[in-house]
């Protein structure tokens, strides 16, 4: 059964029509009203299609994106369409935008807007100069910047403003030549040249491993192969946003060896953790905090903050009496973090660490001391209790 079986879709046709009202009967309706108006997208008359397209773009559901894209590819040249087709293009920029920067959709609809910049009609040709500008790599920038000098106005505007928007982060983006070993490389090579290749020739691979569908998979095979630069692809691993690479940080913690190596570990442990460490986190993390490097140990103390033991925590507080002013200073970036209403308790040390640490940021003006000194106010003041009108302790 098609969506215009329940939904008089043509309606969208005519003059007045307002769509919200029929977005709110669609919805209502159906379980999936995005997929039914894909659907159907076809099936309507070519003066409802662009109702259908604009429902799409109130819906922003980027399932839609393919349907889309394949009806503008589809409909060129139809005078007809043109209108629709417009309106689609603003629809997929509108979803597209909303993504978050690293979704594989991003990627997607670069490619098809590039494989469309030769599009005859100026209106949509200015939409995807516009979408280029939002979306685009680097590659595209010679396409924007000819297209300014295009005959049609509204494709030349599109052109400059989207030329100007892609040059402001155009140091954000992949080169070209990262952008070549996404197509060329495959995942052997390419950990073998994160392995091997010149430090200052590093950055382009370790982007194209974070940009691959199957980067966790690498990662843990690259970490159980033994590697001295471990710490790089450790770094990029909570970037990946999978949950399932606390176990692969958590397996490596278990072997690493390497100051550098352990205490890249650390860091990346900390970002999955949520005040929930496992028992064999904590005793990783604690072995760590009693390690003789204090490279090890600041990146423990941070780790630590993050764990939601009370045991660790007692570690932490203690770091403040440090005479190593970055340990201090990760003790109270972690105590900030950790620390809320209901940890009154730790008051008193959070108070006599704060006043040693002022007496020497006094006496020599460290900048750690003056960062340690204002975390722990504001610590110290967030946990602090006040009184209530009626006299009785209440926490702020």
């Amino acid at each position: 059964m098609t969506f215009m079986s329940r939904v008089n879709l043509e309606q969208l046709a005519w003059p007045g029509t307002d769509l919200d009202a029929i977005l709110v009967e669609v919805e209502a309706d159906l379980e999936n009203p995005a997929a039914y108006l894909c659907a159907n997208l076809g099936l309507v008359s070519s003066k409802a299609r662009r109702g259908v397209v604009i429902l799409l773009g109130k819906l922003g559901d980027r399932r839609a994106l393919s349907t889309l894209m394949r009806y503008v590819f589809d409909s060129q040249g139809r005078v007809l369409e043109e209108d629709a087709r417009a309106s689609a293009l603003q629809v997929i920029i509108s979803i597209t935008d909303a993504q978050p920067a690293d979704s594989p959709e991003r990627r997607r609809v670069a490619k098809f807007l590039t494989d469309m910049r030769q599009e005859p009609d100026g209106f949509v040709r200015g939409h995807i100069m516009r979408g280029l500008g939002r979306f685009g790599s680097r590659a595209a920038l010679e396409t924007l910047k000819e297209a300014r000098g295009d005959a049609h106005p509204f494709v030349a505007e599109q052109a400059r403003l989207a030329y100007r928007e892609l040059s402001d982060r155009a140091h954000l983006l992949p080169t070209l030549d990262e952008e070549r070993l996404h197509k060329e490389m495959d995942d052997g090579v390419l950990l073998d040249r994160i392995r091997f290749v010149n430090i200052t020739e590093l950055k382009p691979y370790l982007y194209e491993l974070g940009m691959r569908p199957n980067a966790l998979e690498l990662v843990d095979r690259y970490l159980t192969s033994g590697s001295k630069r471990n710490h790089y692809v450790l770094e990029i691993l909570p970037d990946l946003k999978d949950p399932a690479g606390r176990d692969v940080v958590a397996r490596h913690l278990q072997v690493a060896t390497g100051e550098t190596d352990v205490a890249a570990s650390l860091g990346a442990l900390m970002h999955y953790l949520d005040g929930d460490a496992s028992g064999p986190e904590c005793a990783a993390i604690a072995d760590a905090l009693q390690n003789p490097s204090a490279h090890i140990q600041r990146a423990a103390i941070l780790a630590a903050g993050r764990a939601g033991s009370a045991r660790l925590l007692e570690q932490v507080v203690t770091a403040l009496t440090s005479t190593d002013l970055e340990l201090t200073f990760a003790a109270a970036t972690a105590l900030d973090e950790a620390l809320g209403v209901d940890d009154a308790r730790w008051l008193p040390d959070l108070q006599q660490a704060l006043a040693r640490i002022r007496q020497r940021r006094i006496k020599y003006e460290f900048p750690r001391d003056i960062q340690s000194e204002t975390l722990l106010r504001r610590t110290i003041a967030r946990i602090t209790p006040t009184l209530s009108p009626a006299g009785d302790s209440r926490p702020n």
